[in-house]
């Protein structure tokens, strides 16, 4: 690491953070001293580490250990207040020891991302996208008092009950947890994209700039070869002659459907609209119950299949791998960000099933479930204008 140029550092929380993270990196200057901090709650970060720091573009690859607020959510109100005083102190050292001045995060949604957006010590702060966000709300969507968090906090209480705990809860977190109240009108001084033109601002207070990324196919490939390898990608004939991918990601919670019943809902759902074959690109974190009850169903099922090598690699990674046969297919989810990334990324546009208008439809979902399959109804809307007619399809039963 040169010690004279110009130094940017990178917050990592997911894969697609990472992917995201190396686009933006080929934008910089090539002299400038890129630094890549993990946080360690992604699987496997000591092995990441080791293999993103043999790329050229990172100077560095370091692991930021957010171990003390993993379940925050979960502690007592006392037991937040003095653990997020000791995760703020331990930030801040962090911050410190790498001179961070400029800093690229991807997400509102993670406490520790936040702490680091939060802070004063560090001079430049820029949000890229992560997936649906900010398409689908805008980037202040999770800032206190914008219209989709003021949805979102609205209870089935009466009205001076519903308002008195809102106004004593933002009391307690402004003085207790005050990096925890979203606010990215302070925070960031740029929003950088890489489809400004699927962005919609209505809802945003106020107007962010905007940087928009652009890469040459050539970049994009040599990125994602690298990833390739990173991610173990194991080349498979599965893909060949499939019809339909579905991405299993983006339904409702158990408290609305069981597991079971949310799987034989979803392969009905199947079943109707392809009779093709049809593979289950299943989610990083689906459980293991939920993996064995899938397989005892679709052994029964005699076009519906799970490419298990690649089980755990990224969507992207598996899409670039397969681009030719899975851009002539259709990709159908909930809402997931993987139904819009073939576009977001390599410029292809296969034909959609987006399921979100079912959801909204056949369940009384609770209130933020229902605000972001609305939202991602409008988001699918817009994309209709970027693709060609009759590609993009929401069915609703």
């Amino acid at each position: 690491m040169s010690e004279n140029n110009k130094t940017v550092h990178f917050f990592a929380v997911t894969n697609y953070h990472i992917m995201m993270a190396n686009f933006v990196r080929e934008t910089l200057p090539t002299d400038y001293n890129a630094v890549l901090i993990i946080n360690n709650v992604l699987p496997n970060a000591p092995r990441l580490r080791m293999d993103l720091e043999q790329l050229d573009r990172w100077s560095k690859v370091v692991i930021f250990d957010s171990e003390m607020i993993h379940n925050f959510t979960n502690f007592w109100v006392i037991k937040k207040i003095f653990v997020n005083l000791r995760f703020n102190f331990l930030v801040r050292k962090f911050i410190q020891s790498f001179s961070i001045s400029e800093l690229y995060v991807f997400t509102v949604g993670d406490l520790s991302s936040n702490v680091f957006s939060s802070s004063k010590l560090i001079e430049n702060k820029f949000i890229c996208e992560d997936g649906t966000y900010p398409y689908y709300g805008g980037f202040q969507m999770y800032d206190v008092g914008n219209v989709h968090y003021t949805k979102m906090e609205s209870i089935s209480d009466r009205f001076l009950v519903r308002h008195l705990r809102k106004f004593l809860k933002q009391c307690i977190y402004k003085f207790a947890f005050p990096n925890i109240i979203v606010n990215t009108k302070k925070w960031f001084n740029e929003a950088v994209l890489l489809k400004p033109e699927l962005y919609d601002s209505s809802s945003d207070e106020l107007d962010i700039k905007i940087r928009n990324v652009k890469l040459n196919d050539s970049t994009i490939f040599n990125i994602f070869s690298e990833l390739t390898k990173i991610y173990g990608y194991k080349n498979t004939k599965i893909y060949q002659d499939v019809e339909l991918i579905f991405i299993d990601s983006g339904m409702v919670g158990e408290e609305f459907l069981s597991m079971e019943d949310q799987v034989d809902f979803t392969l009905n759902i199947l079943k109707k609209y392809c009779r093709g074959k049809i593979l289950m690109k299943l989610s990083p974190y689906c459980t293991p119950e939920r993996l064995i009850y899938i397989e005892e169903k679709i052994n029964l099922i005699d076009n519906i299949d799970i490419d298990y090598h690649n089980r755990l690699v990224p969507w992207e990674v598996v899409f670039f791998n397969n681009i030719d046969q899975l851009s002539n297919c259709s990709i159908a989810t909930y809402r997931s960000t993987a139904i819009i990334s073939p576009y977001i990324i390599f410029n292809r546009s296969p034909k959609i099933f987006a399921f979100c208008s079912v959801l909204l439809e056949n369940f009384d979902l609770g209130t933020e479930d229902k605000i972001y399959a609305e939202q991602f109804v409008k988001l699918i809307n817009r994309l209709k204008k970027f693709y060609p007619h009759g590609f993009i399809k929401m069915p609703q039963k």
